[in-house]
């Protein structure tokens, strides 16, 4: 039987004492109850005396202490109880010894049974002298002291052995075992409670003492409880089948002897025979096992040769009770080749390693620390003499070895340092960048930022790391408020893709706004969500906008100049209608009547010069009117935008040759008459450009409404240009930028297309 585990001995030890404290108290409840089946226990056997059930209550109370209480009390607990039951014996024995009644076991309740003995009342001798040596067990058991437990045992055994001869009595009903001493028979249930209470006792501590050899688990222990129950039940079962056969009549006494002679003999014979086949089995397990070991032993070797971490075993020295230096006592392949230590089984470290003391010092103190305890390290050292890191991972064997299972890691720590400088760039850099840089969890909380993006936010590291930035106010370009969802980490958390140029502003505590410009890309390492990183461009922006109101200052001033010079072309027609064109018509008119008065046959020179003066006033007052409707187009004026554009295509055709061609229709929705000069300003403007450069063949203009815009469209089939060519010149043509100024100024859109030998299309959309 294996009673490795001490779940069998608590459970015994709970159950007798539980069942010994609660039969002294049911017994001395009947008594002072005056229940006769409550004194009994057993009906139809004599009554359990007052002060054997008090002393029984007592015992088992000292059993269980140490199970429910500690320290102190648990000392109190089992002490006072076991105590008492020595006070209780050594009295009741003092008594039977000099033949005197002290009245101590009436002290309680006197015995009501009719008894003329002088002991009559008193418990037995037996119960006496139980309860004497129970109480020194009780008392002795807990101790830590080898003789004081022995005498515990002792005590405990010789309990158990007076209580088992009083039940064998019973068993075999002779009436002579079960009387001890000079008057009354030990009681059944008393002598089964001090059975019980021995076996209690011993089971407190079955790893020590008597009971050992029954708890150890072993071969012993196997071989003994077979032996321990044949010596119990063999004699009690051959006694019991002799005196039942004696009664029946079946042999007499000498043949009953006989017969429980031999069969104490062939019982313990038996069991020697299966005992000594069993250990001849073991011996042969043995032998297989021992066979196993060797070849495991080879395995292992194979293994430790051929293993690749490094393994030495280990010896330490010591010199005054101070490591000094360790002896290896072996070692493998893998530990020569990874330390190049060729020769150094039976040798001191400091012989093989040049300066190991000094230069390896953490060396043996951590070994020393393992070498002789249970304990074991690992560590990574460098060691100067090798020229190499080493992981080493020390464990012990006892007796002051120790072994040490090596991994050289030069490699990996040059890559850590490697890696650990590149770290430290990086942060370098991370923290001198001029843009700001945060990392985002996955729940789009920061989790790192460098020293920039405090600046660029003007907020602490710790209001960026707890979210309480937040409280600002964000805006866009629109000035409406930037949403949750809009920020640009969210998208890149939830959609996983990179944002570009999200330019936010920063409501900031002052009431002032800083712009800033957001990139955010997604990552999926170390936890991380995203990256952004922020840029400062308050500065640009203020820029911006400054640039902004100059164009818009600009485009007022060329409104007004626009306006200034139809004012100032306006003015100059009618000058040259009312002032130069009648002079030179008065001229004509002077020059006609001139001729008309001169006489018949005069020089005909002068005829001719007259004539010639005529024709070219009449020319210059041709051309006075064609200035005029440049400066001042009166179909403007009088009939609209579609009109002039009509008119202009017929006088541009008819001087140059080139086909024109006008589409579209009178504008429903009238234009401002600005926007409307300054879009024929550009038509003037385009086919200037036309006649110059373009050598086209063919042109179109197309005149398009609708309730939102107006889109002007001039295009040719001239030999067209490249229009990067323009931005690449330092001063773009003065004809092109004065379209593009006159578009701005009309609050309008301008655009031009064009490729050489296809042509050029020019757009001007105009917003109603």
């Amino acid at each position: 039987m294996n009673l490795q585990g001490k779940v069998f001995p608590v459970i015994f030890t709970w159950f007798t004492g539980s069942i010994i404290s609660l039969t002294g108290f049911v017994v001395s409840a009947g008594w002072f109850l005056d229940n006769e089946i409550l004194k009994s226990i057993i009906p139809g056997l004599d009554p359990m005396m007052v002060n054997t059930s008090v002393c029984f209550f007592f015992a088992g109370i000292a059993v269980l202490s140490p199970g429910l209480t500690k320290g102190r009390t648990r000392l109190y607990l089992v002490s006072l109880p076991a105590l008492a039951l020595i006070l209780v014996g050594m009295l009741t024995l003092m008594e039977y010894l000099f033949h005197k009644n002290i009245g101590f076991n009436e002290f309680l309740i006197r015995d009501r049974y009719n008894r003329t003995g002088f002991f009559d009342g008193h418990m037995t001798l037996s119960d006496a002298l139980n309860f004497f040596l129970s109480g020194i067990s009780l008392f002795y058991i807990h101790s830590s002291r080898m003789f004081h437990f022995r005498v515990a045992q002792v005590s405990a055994l010789l309990t158990g052995f007076i209580s088992w001869i009083v039940v064998v009595g019973y068993l075999y009903t002779t009436g002579q075992p079960c009387c001890i001493g000079p008057f009354s028979t030990k009681t059944l249930s008393s002598a089964a409670l001090f059975f019980f209470l021995a076996i209690g006792i011993f089971t407190c501590y079955p790893e020590r003492g008597i009971f050992s050899v029954l708890y150890g688990g072993g071969n012993g222990t196997k071989l003994a409880w077979p032996f321990f129950l044949a010596s119990i039940g063999v004699p009690l079962i051959a006694g019991y089948l002799v005196v039942t056969g004696e009664r029946a009549g079946v042999f007499n006494t000498a043949s009953g002897l006989a017969l429980t002679a031999i069969i104490d003999v062939i019982v313990p014979v038996t069991l020697i025979i299966l005992s000594g086949r069993w250990l001849n089995m073991s011996e042969q397990l043995v032998k297989e096992s021992h066979q196993a070991l060797l070849k495991s032993e080879e395995h292992y070797r194979g293994l430790f040769d051929h293993m690749a971490e490094g393994y030495a075993n280990h010896k330490m020295l010591f010199k005054d009770g101070k490591p000094y230096d360790y002896i290896y006592l072996d070692v493998n392949d893998a530990f020569k080749k990874m330390t190049g230590l060729t020769d150094v089984i039976g040798k001191r470290a400091s012989d093989v390693v040049h300066n190991i003391q000094e230069d390896n010092v953490d060396i043996f103190e951590r070994y020393s620390e393992v070498a002789g305890s249970s304990r074991q390290a690992r560590f990574e050292t460098f060691s100067p003499a090798l020229k190499s890191w080493f992981s080493i991972s020390i464990y012990t064997l006892g007796n002051d070895e120790f072994v040490t299972v090596m991994e050289n890691v030069t490699k990996r720590k040059e890559a850590d340092e490697a890696i650990r400088l590149n770290e430290e760039k990086l942060n370098l850099l991370f923290e001198l960048l001029p843009v700001g840089v945060s990392f985002h969890d996955a729940d789009s909380r920061i989790v790192q930022v460098n020293h920039a993006l405090e600046k660029i936010l003007s907020v602490s590291e710790d209001a960026l790391l707890d979210g309480s930035h937040s409280g600002r106010n964000f805006i866009n370009n629109n000035g409406l408020p930037v949403l949750q969802e809009e920020w640009p980490v969210m998208s890149a958390i939830r959609e996983k893709i990179a944002v570009h140029d999200k330019e936010i502003g920063i409501m900031l505590e002052n009431g002032k706004t800083r712009w800033v410009n957001v990139n955010a890309a997604p990552v999926s390492v170390a936890n991380l969500g995203a990256v952004v990183v922020t840029t400062d461009i308050t500065r640009q922006k203020q820029i911006e906008m400054d640039l902004d109101a100059s164009q818009r200052d600009l485009r007022d001033t060329l409104t007004r100049l626009t306006e200034m010079e139809e004012d100032i072309r306006r003015k100059a027609a009618i000058e040259l209608h009312d002032q130069v064109g009648q002079n030179l018509t008065a001229l004509v008119i002077n020059m006609n009547y001139v001729k008309s008065q001169l006489l018949a046959g005069t020089n005909p020179k002068l005829v001719n010069f007259l004539d010639d003066s005529i024709m070219i006033l009449e020319d210059t007052i041709a051309r006075t009117r064609d200035i005029m409707a440049e400066l001042r187009p009166a179909v403007l004026e009088d009939y609209g935008l579609y009109a002039a554009i009509q008119w202009y295509a017929t006088q541009f055709s008819d001087r140059t040759g080139t086909q024109v061609i006008v589409q579209g229709h009178d504008l429903v929705f009238s234009l401002p008459p600005r926007i409307e000069y300054a879009m024929f300003r550009i038509v003037q403007e385009a086919f200037t450009n036309i006649a110059k450069h373009s050598r086209a063949l063919k042109a179109r203009i197309s005149l398009v409404e609708s309730e939102q815009e107006v889109l002007l469209e001039i295009a040719d089939d001239g030999v067209g240009f490249d229009p990067g060519l323009l931005t690449q010149k330092e001063k773009p043509t003065l004809g092109m930028t004065v379209m593009k100024e006159r578009s701005k100024a009309a609050g309008g859109i301008f655009n031009i297309t064009s490729s050489p030998g296809l042509g050029t299309t020019i757009t001007v959309q105009i917003t109603r």
